[in-house]
């Protein structure tokens, strides 16, 4: 067993935190790589202006860091 790497499963798309869709009702479950993530906290909304790499998601109101 054990993965390789490869990245060959299905793969989140990756925006910048203004790229982002809106996050609402018709988004929600939505998951990001954002690329320009400011200081990310867990479960905490989402803010640009850095340079982190993290995965997000839509909980139908705020795009918190995963």
């Amino acid at each position: 067993m054990g993965g390789t790497g490869t990245g060959s499963g299905p793969q989140p798309q990756k925006a910048t935190v203004a790229g982002l869709p809106p996050c609402n009702a018709a988004t929600e479950g939505l998951i990001f790589g954002v690329t320009d993530a400011l200081v990310p906290a867990a479960l905490a909304a989402v803010a640009s202006g850095g340079a982190v790499h993290v995965a997000v998601y839509c909980n139908g109101t705020t795009w918190i860091v995963l």
